[in-house]
C-alpha cells in the first residue's frame, strides 16, 4: 500500500465510505469473513445494518494483516458495486488519483469480463446503444422485456461481437461522453486502468492467417478451413483428424454437451448473444424438449459472424456448465488458460 494510502487507512474512513452499503453480509464474504463471524456479528446486533457493518470492519481491519483500500475496493466490484468502488479508489487511493485516459490502454479493444462489470453501473442504455449498434438491434433488445441490467449487458455484448477490434474502450467511454454519463465514463475509465485493460480477448475466427501470435490451428494439407457448417467435401482422411478451434460443424459442439448443459439452454444463448432465444420454443418445427432448444441455439450462434470454441466454452462457464466447458476443451484440445488468461 501506498504511504499516503495507509495513513488514511482508519476505520472512520472505511465506515463512512461504505455508509450506503447495506448489503454487509456480502461484503463481509466477499472479504473472507466466515460465516459463522457473520451469524455471530448478526445476532450481537440485533440485524441492525450499521452495527453490523460497523462490528464487521473492526473484525477485518483487525484479523486481516492484509487489509487495505484495494482490497476493500476489490470486493465491492466483485459484489456488484464497481462505481462505490472507483469513488473509494478516487478519495482515498493516491495511485488513482488523476488518472488519465491517454493511456494505449484505451485504444484496445474491450476485455469481454470488463464490460460485464462495465453493464453493473447505471447509464441509458438505449441512448448508448443507438451510437454503438444500429437501430434494429437496439429495437430487439428493447422488445424482450428484459430488465435494465440485461439490456445494457445485451447491448455492450452485441457491440463487443459485432465491432471486433473496434469496439474499444476509448469508443465506449466517447459515446458515454455523449449521452451526458460523463460519472459513468469517469468510471468506466477508472475500471479499465485498474484491470490493466483485463487482458482476455477472444481468439479471432474469421480471419486466423491474420494472427499468427495466437497459435492458429493447423490446416488440411489440400484443402482451407472454413469456420462453419457449410464447409466443403472434406477430403478421405479428415474424419482422422479432430476439430481444429475454427473448424467445427453442428454436431461437434452440439454432441458433447447435449447432456450436459440442455437445461441451460435460455441462459447460454443470452451469454452468446442468440436475438430472441426466448422464443425458441414457440418455433414451428423444433421438439418440445430442452436439447432441441440447445440445438437451436446453437444452430444460430454457427451462423452468426466469427463463431469460436474458446467464445462457446466463456459462456458455457459463465452459465455454471463446467463439466460441458471442461468437455469441449478435452474434445477441442484447448488448454483452460487459453480460455482463462
Amino acid at each position: 500500500m501506498d504511504q499516503a494510502d495507509s495513513t488514511n487507512f482508519t476505520f472512520k474512513n472505511i465506515n463512512n465510505a461504505l455508509k450506503d452499503v447495506l448489503d454487509w453480509n456480502g461484503l463481509g464474504a466477499e472479504l473472507g469473513i466466515s460465516y459463522v463471524k457473520i451469524k455471530e456479528i448478526e445476532k450481537n446486533n440485533q440485524r441492525q445494518v450499521a452495527e453490523c457493518r460497523r462490528d464487521l470492519i473492526q473484525h477485518w481491519m483487525e484479523k486481516d494483516v492484509s487489509s487495505s483500500w484495494q482490497k476493500l475496493c476489490d470486493a465491492l466490484t466483485n459484489m456488484g458495486q464497481p462505481v462505490l468502488a472507483c469513488r473509494i479508489r478516487e478519495t482515498y487511493c493516491s495511485t488513482y488519483s488523476g488518472t488519465q485516459v491517454t493511456s494505449p490502454i484505451m485504444e484496445t479493444k474491450c476485455d469481454r469480463d470488463i464490460i460485464l462489470k462495465v453493464s453493473l453501473l447505471k447509464f441509458n442504455w438505449e441512448s448508448v446503444g443507438k451510437r454503438l449498434l444500429d437501430d434494429q438491434s437496439v429495437e430487439d433488445i428493447n422488445r424482450e422485456g428484459y430488465t435494465e441490467l440485461d439490456k445494457r449487458e445485451r447491448m455492450l455484448l452485441q457491440w463487443l461481437q459485432q465491432k471486433g477490434s473496434r469496439a474499444t474502450y476509448r469508443r465506449l467511454v466517447e459515446v458515454l461522453k455523449e449521452v451526458k454519463c460523463k460519472e459513468t465514463a469517469e468510471a468506466v475509465t477508472r475500471l479499465v486502468m485498474e484491470n490493466g485493460g483485463g487482458g482476455i480477448q477472444p481468439l479471432p475466427s474469421q480471419h486466423p492467417s491474420t494472427s499468427p501470435s495466437s497459435s492458429p490451428p493447423q490446416p488440411r494439407e489440400t484443402q482451407p478451413t472454413p469456420h462453419h457448417s457449410e464447409r466443403s467435401q472434406p477430403s478421405i482422411a479428415a474424419p482422422q483428424i479432430p476439430p481444429t478451434k475454427t473448424e467445427f460443424e453442428l454436431k461437434d459442439v452440439f454432441d458433447p454437451i447435449k447432456t450436459l448443459a440442455a437445461e441451460e439452454w435460455k441462459e447460454l444463448g443470452k451469454a452468446l448473444c442468440i436475438a430472441d432465444v426466448e422464443s425458441i420454443p414457440s418455433k414451428p418445427g423444433i421438439t418440445k424438449s430442452d436439447e432441441a432448444y440447445l440445438r437451436e441455439v446453437l444452430r444460430r450462434w454457427l451462423k452468426g459472424p466469427g463463431p469460436s470454441i474458446e467464445d462457446l466454452i466463456r459462456a458455457l462457464k459463465d452459465c455454471y456448465c463446467e463439466e460441458a466447458a471442461k468437455e469441449l476443451e478435452r474434445r477441442f484440445a484447448i488448454a483452460e488458460t487459453a480460455i482463462d488468461k
